[in-house]
């Protein structure tokens, strides 16, 4: 009778291990938890908007100030221009809703939040809450930094060797009146004022299914603030008027704060705001709220005006 024997080695996984979580620690000891290149952007939408949500993971118990919107938010302000006390959770062709979601879920306790209006009729983005959240690992992820997808030393480099922008002239604003420019995007508006476009979801159910998400950080003392950055002339073209006027109607109780009529706001189509004009939102936006930040960015000239 042929017997066989065998032995496991446990000398060979432990090592692993170990090694493992030398060059872990290593990382977590040498790498800043803030890095010059953090804000450089990337080209994919949905890495951008991962690592966004991660970042304020790992950050959010020093921010008070949430903001939670789509890809407008990018320059409300510039994420270069952003104050230490302020996070900004702008998401390429994403809502607010996945934003909010994120704050649930990793128990943050935010002061103020802003929300942006128009956009807020989404869900949270599954793909994306999956990505953010993989069951179990994601706490771990978040109590070890370079286990997570900001301290990854392949996005880092990548980072890194990115040109840095030209802050100071990305902000400036255009040599002409509001009016002036309005008439020079005049065309750019077109494609979001064709009549007789119904919304393609329940507007009464995604109003319903926004309060819920909010109710649990209202009832912590968080103040909500709703805003829309968008052109008043897209706000009063259909589905968007019809879901501002649902959202004022069913959450009348909320703050909303609307672009005062004296501040020159230049959009690139109505919808985006050029990077100056985000700065001077945001400023508006803090200021009206009475908000406290250090500013980083300079405001930049606007036509006309001292």
């Amino acid at each position: 009778m042929l017997s066989f024997t065998s032995s496991f080695d446990l000398g060979a996984p432990v090592k692993g291990a170990l090694a493992a979580a030398t060059v872990i620690g290593t990382v977590w000891v040498v790498t800043p938890a803030s890095l010059p290149f953090d804000d450089q952007p990337l080209q994919l939408a949905a890495t951008m908007n991962a690592l966004a949500l991660e970042r304020y993971m790992l950050q959010h118990a020093a921010k008070p100030v949430v903001f939670v919107g789509s890809s407008i938010q990018a320059t409300i302000p510039l994420i270069q221009c952003q104050p230490d006390n302020v996070a900004s959770l702008s998401l390429q062709g994403g809502h607010p809703a996945s934003g909010i979601e994120t704050i649930l879920r990793v128990g943050a306790r935010p002061k103020v939040l802003l929300v942006e209006a128009p956009t807020a009729h989404g869900a949270p983005d599954p793909t994306l809450m999956s990505d953010v959240f993989p069951p179990g690992y994601w706490r771990i992820r978040t109590a070890v930094p370079p286990l997570g997808s900001n301290r990854n030393w392949m996005v880092m480099l990548y980072r890194s060797l990115l040109p840095p922008p030209l802050l100071l002239k990305w902000l400036e604003l255009p040599p002409m009146s509001v009016e002036e420019w309005n008439k020079v995007i005049e065309s750019r508006l077109e494609p979001y004022r064709r009549p007789g476009v119904r919304a393609t979801f329940s507007i009464e159910d995604r109003v319903a299914a926004l309060a819920t998400l909010l109710r649990p950080l209202r009832e912590q003392g968080t103040r909500v603030i709703l805003h829309s950055p968008m052109d008043p002339v897209l706000n009063e073209t259909s589905p968007t008027k019809d879901w501002l006027m649902a959202l004022k109607s069913d959450l009348s109780d909320l703050e909303w704060f609307e672009p005062p009529a004296d501040l020159p706001i230049y959009r690139h189509e109505g919808i985006h705001l050029l990077p100056g004009s985000g700065l001077h939102y945001f400023d508006y936006l803090m200021k009206r709220a009475k908000l406290p930040y250090e500013p980083k960015c300079p405001l930049p000239a606007i036509f006309g005006r001292n």
